[in-house]
C-alpha cells in the first residue's frame, strides 16, 4: 500500500469485487448515449484479457474509506518493428464523481508503473471525445511521463440485419481446429508481425481460456486459397464476463428513438435497447488479411456478420486504426 495525501493506493485483491463491480455500475460514461460497462458476475474475470498479467490498482479515501478509483494494467506482446516486444496496457480508468479534480491518476499512474515493471512502454487507449482524460495525460502528464500519440483507432458498430449471401468466389472458409491451431499462429506471426502494436498470441492463448476468455475454436474463421491461410477473422461474444448497459438516452437521441425502432423493424435489424438493458454486440478480432487483400477482407466480415447475426447480436464492432 502507498499513501498519498488523503488517498491510499493498492493492488486490487479479490475481496473487493463488490466494491469494483459497484463502482462500474454508479460511474456511467455520459453522452448522448449514458452507458455504464459492468462486470459481471466478477470483476477480475475480463482483466485476463488484457495480458498474460494484469493487476488492478485501487485508491481509496482514507477518511471515508470509500472506493475512488481504479485503473488495471497489463502486460503482454505486441509486434513492434517486426519484433515481439512487451509493453503495458492502462485501461479501465473510472473515478468516483466526489474524488474527481483530486489528480488520482496522475498521483497514483508513477507509483504504480514503478512497482509493475518501469521499462515497459505503456499503452492506452483514449476517446477522442474525452477532454478530461486528454488534460490528465496529454496536457498535464504524470512527473517522469513522455506522452505521445501513436495510432487513431476508429470503432465501427455494424447494424446486424438478417443473414447476407456468403462473398467467397475461389475461397475456401473454414473455422479453426485443434488441428490447424500450429498454421493458424504461424500465419500470424508472419502476417500480423507487419503491422505495428499487433497482440502476439502463442497456441497456448487459443486453448487456456484466459487471454481469449469465451473465444471458442469455432468463433475463428479461417480464409484459404489453394490450400494456404489467406485471412482470419474471429467472433467474440465477452458478455459473460462484460457488459455495457444502457442508462439513459440524450434529448435527441430520445426523440429519434421511436422513429428508429420502427425503421429496424422493417430493416429486420433490432431494436435499441430500452435503459437499463445491455447492448447485445459482439467484437470482431484477430483480424489479419495476407497483402491487404480487398476479397478476402470482404469475406471474412460477411461471414462475420453472419454468425453474429444467426446468434442474435444487435452490432459487430471492430476497431480500426487509420493505416488498417
Amino acid at each position: 500500500m502507498m499513501i498519498d495525501g488523503d488517498y491510499a493506493f493498492a493492488k486490487a485483491r479479490h475481496e473487493v469485487d463488490e466494491d469494483l463491480r459497484r463502482l462500474l455500475v454508479d460511474k456511467p460514461l455520459p453522452g448522448n448515449l449514458t452507458v455504464s460497462f459492468a462486470r459481471e458476475p466478477n470483476y477480475f474475470l475480463g482483466c485476463t484479457t488484457m495480458g498474460h498479467r494484469c493487476d488492478v490498482l485501487i485508491a481509496r479515501h482514507l477518511r471515508t474509506g470509500e472506493l475512488a478509483g481504479v485503473m488495471c494494467h497489463g502486460v503482454r506482446p505486441v509486434f513492434i518493428n517486426g519484433t515481439a516486444t512487451d509493453i503495458g496496457t492502462i485501461g479501465q480508468v473510472r473515478i468516483a464523481a466526489q474524488h474527481r479534480g483530486k489528480g488520482l491518476l496522475q498521483r497514483g499512474l508513477p507509483l504504480f508503473i514503478e512497482r509493475s515493471r518501469p521499462d515497459l512502454p505503456n499503452f492506452g487507449v483514449m476517446a477522442a471525445d474525452n477532454p478530461r482524460a486528454r488534460r490528465a495525460m496529454v496536457e498535464h502528464p504524470p512527473p517522469g511521463f513522455v506522452v505521445r500519440d501513436v495510432a487513431r483507432i476508429t470503432t465501427l458498430g455494424i447494424i446486424l440485419r438478417r443473414p447476407k449471401p456468403p462473398r467467397r468466389g475461389s475461397l475456401e472458409v473454414g473455422r479453426a481446429t485443434e488441428a490447424t491451431l500450429d498454421e493458424i499462429v504461424e500465419f500470424l506471426r508472419r502476417e500480423a508481425g507487419k503491422r505495428q502494436y499487433y497482440p502476439v498470441y502463442e497456441k497456448d492463448d487459443f486453448l487456456d481460456g484466459r487471454l481469449l476468455r469465451g473465444l471458442a475454436l469455432e468463433d475463428v474463421i479461417v480464409i484459404r486459397s489453394g490450400g494456404r491461410i489467406r485471412g482470419t477473422l474471429a467472433v467474440w461474444d465477452q458478455s459473460d464476463y462484460k457488459q455495457s448497459i444502457v442508462r439513459a438516452y440524450g434529448p435527441a437521441l430520445q426523440k429519434l428513438r421511436p422513429w428508429y425502432d420502427r425503421a429496424a423493424r422493417l430493416w429486420r435489424a433490432q431494436p435499441l435497447p430500452r435503459p437499463g438493458e445491455p447492448i447485445r454486440a459482439v467484437y470482431a478480432t484477430l483480424v489479419c488479411v495476407e497483402a491487404d487483400d480487398q476479397m478476402v477482407a470482404r469475406c471474412l466480415f460477411r461471414e462475420a456478420y453472419n454468425i453474429a447475426s444467426e446468434r442474435g447480436f444487435a452490432y459487430l464492432l471492430v476497431g480500426l486504426t487509420d493505416q488498417d
